[in-house]
Parts: C-alpha cells; structure tokens; sequence
C-alpha cells in the first residue's frame, strides 16, 4: 500500500492478493497511522555516578604529569572510601553532602585539604561541561579551603654554616666552587640577603673605611 497521511507517505506490503481482504487490511492500517500517538517516553539517560564521573574525569586526563594522576588517584581512593554517596547518582549530591565530607577530613593538614578540594572541584566542573549538572556543587560549599600557616625561615646555626661553606668547597668537579663559597660566606658574615648582595661591585666597598653601609632591597 502507498498512503500520504498527515503529510508523511506510508509505502508497505499488506501482505495479501484477496482485493476484498486488502481492501479492509488498507482501512484498518490507515485508522491506524492516523490515529495520535501515545505521550513520547522520557528516553533520557539516568545521570552517571560520581564514581563514573571520577573514572571518565581520569580517562579525560590521563595525559597529565605522572605526579598530577597520583593526586587524582589519591583524592578519589578518599572519596570512595569515606563519601557516602560515591556511587549515587551525580545530580543527588548536595553541597551539604559535600561539607559534611570535607569536615571529616581534620586529619589532612591544611594543603592537602585545599589540593583535595581543588580536584572534586574539578571533577564536578567535569560533570557541569558534560552536561549532568547544571552547576558545580561544590562551589555552594561555604568556608571550604583552610588557611595555610607561613612557615618562617629557619636560620642555621653558626656551625651549620661553616658547615655548608665547607661542603661548596669540597665540589670536586665545581669550577666555580670557591667563588660560591666566598659569595654564600659574604652573605653569612655581613647579614645581607641575595637582593643587597647581587647588586654590589669592588666599587661599593672600602677596605679603609669600617663599617661598611649596605641599602636594603626588597627581591
């Protein structure tokens, strides 16, 4: 049969030669390709788990340095061990699933708490491109990165650094060994910093006068 039904042809075999037994075949498939079809399925894909976001977020970056991949591994092994909802679907998790996470981790110091929440962060960023969820979670999470406490500079003892001038001078194969250590023995002595010692010359100093006058710099 060739029908044209609300502006689409139809063209397929009734499987018959009876005209009479066509003829009703005919009737009967044309009421129903007029008929309205039934309310269209949601055939949307069910949003993947955080754990199938981690392994396609890997796969994507895979080509990273080997020590980047080593952060990635280490900060997903934490979430499938300690984060409740791994292996839910990714648009389930709220941000108060993820503070709830983060505030469980005061065994991390505070690096390694920021690295960690920089890389779900990401991972999430991953799934908002990929279209699972339309934001980042993760970013509704107040308070979350820790302060890192300035370590101050550790002054060696006097000791210590005859000890690293000796050791510049025992360079065996250095040929500039014993200028390094003249250099890192000025800086010692006279208490100035690479910035006040880089900018001197034998025209800043005189070997009559005493003291010698040095200006601070900065970097």
């Amino acid at each position: 049969m060739r029908r044209k039904i609300n502006g689409t042809i139809f063209q397929e075999s009734l499987g018959t030669a009876n005209r009479k037994m066509a003829e009703k075949q005919l009737a009967v498939r044309t009421e129903e390709l007029k008929a309205p079809t039934s309310s269209p399925i949601n055939c949307a894909p069910t949003p993947p788990t955080l754990e199938e976001v981690c392994e396609k977020f890997l796969a994507g970056n895979a080509g990273n340095k080997p020590g980047t991949i080593k952060n990635y591994l280490w900060v997903i092994k934490g979430l499938k061990a300690s984060f409740a909802k791994f292996r839910a679907p990714i648009n389930s998790i709220v941000a108060s699933d993820l503070k709830l996470y983060f505030g469980s981790l005061k065994h991390l110091k505070p690096r390694s708490h920021n690295d960690a929440a920089l890389i779900v962060g990401q991972i999430f960023e991953s799934a908002v491109a990929d279209q699972y969820i339309p934001r980042n979670t993760l970013r509704a999470v107040p308070k979350l990165r820790r302060r890192v406490p300035k370590s101050k500079d550790r002054i060696p003892t006097f000791e210590e650094f005859e000890g690293l001038i000796a050791d510049i001078r025992s360079k065996q194969f250095a040929d500039t060994r014993e200028v390094s250590a003249d250099f890192i023995n000025f800086y010692g002595r006279a208490a100035v910093g690479e910035a006040e010692a880089s900018q001197l010359d034998w025209s800043h100093v005189d070997c009559v006068v005493s003291p010698q006058q040095l200006d601070k710099r900065d970097g």
